[in-house]
């Protein structure tokens, strides 16, 4: 859990990782095999948002709103405003942590239904509680928004995150066969925060001490962040604010150049910034906990920051 938001990101204090708007079957999801197309079980378009951001269209009581989309939000989220409409009365106390060790306290709502996406594709997720959490403070004078969306929303799916593509695609079991077939998988494991409701993913990342534990954090727009440790252990000397290109080796990678920088308060070993996920197509098993990434041949071009 990863938020919200790093000051690095946004002028205005924004928020983490997004992808926005409206819902249907993504192209580059369905593939082909044998001649018969592998359709997905659905896709949901990503939108941007302010300062490299994405949504994703959702509703709630029936209003319809974008959410942030961050892959290190650790949880299925509400503004204040999102929460009253639905008529919810927040209650109780979960605690995550952002990358820096500074607090984020929750509360939550139960029996309240998040969809994403509109009309046949749309799907609802399988939140039994959704968390609150006052973003407004954080987003100043940004568009509204209904709150966010993580990997947390979609525990127990099949997804891809094609960032460059625009969409977030639910696999159905056969195109999920079909996205993994010659894709390199990942070494990962999943954080729980928040009581445990948060769900974050570490990809291990090899140096000669053993795995380095980086959490994929597609809210973080800027350089991927290594902690002073962990670079010692890479054989990087990096100033502290040095920005510079560093080969990292994902496990089951060969070694991606990644634009880096250091990061001296960082309770982590790193962050997997959203520069990796513009050159890679992610695709994830979140009830397994497994991942797997191909490179995208020719990216689609990414929003001005």
């Amino acid at each position: 859990m990863n938020w919200p938001l790093r000051p690095s990101r946004l002028p205005v204090p924004v928020l983490l990782a997004l992808l926005a708007s409206g819902c249907a079957v993504g192209s580059s999801a369905a593939r082909a095999m044998g001649g018969r197309p592998l359709a997905p079980a659905g896709s949901f378009a990503l939108t941007p948002y302010v300062a490299g951001l994405f949504t994703v269209e959702g509703e709630v009581a029936g209003r319809r709103l974008p959410f942030l989309f961050d892959t290190a939000g650790g949880v299925t989220l509400l503004t204040l405003a999102a929460a009253e409409a639905a008529g919810c009365a927040p209650y109780g106390n979960d605690v995550g942590f952002r990358h820096d060790g500074g607090q984020v306290v929750l509360q939550r709502c139960a029996g309240v239904q998040l969809t994403l996406g509109a009309g046949p594709a749309s799907w609802r997720t399988r939140d039994a509680e959704l968390a609150v959490f006052d973003l407004a403070q954080l987003l100043g004078n940004a568009p509204e928004i209904g709150g966010l969306i993580s990997l947390a929303s979609f525990e127990g799916e099949r997804i891809t995150i094609d960032l460059p593509g625009r969409e977030i695609v639910r696999e159905s079991p056969a195109s999920f066969a079909a996205r993994i077939a010659g894709a390199r998988e990942l070494r990962i494991r999943p954080g729980r925060q928040a009581g445990g409701a948060a769900l974050d993913l570490f990809v291990a990342v090899d140096s000669p001490r053993g795995p380095l534990w980086f959490e994929l954090d597609s809210g973080s727009t800027g350089e991927t962040l290594i902690a002073p440790h962990a670079a010692a252990l890479l054989g990087l000397d990096l100033a502290p604010t040095e920005r510079r290109s560093a080969a990292l080796t994902l496990h089951g990678l060969p070694p991606v150049e990644l634009a880096v920088r250091l990061r001296e308060k960082l309770i982590y070993d790193g962050l997997i910034s959203i520069g990796f996920f513009e050159r890679f197509v992610v695709t994830l098993d979140l009830e397994a906990m497994r991942a797997w990434v191909r490179p995208r041949a020719e990216p689609a071009p990414m929003p001005a920051r």
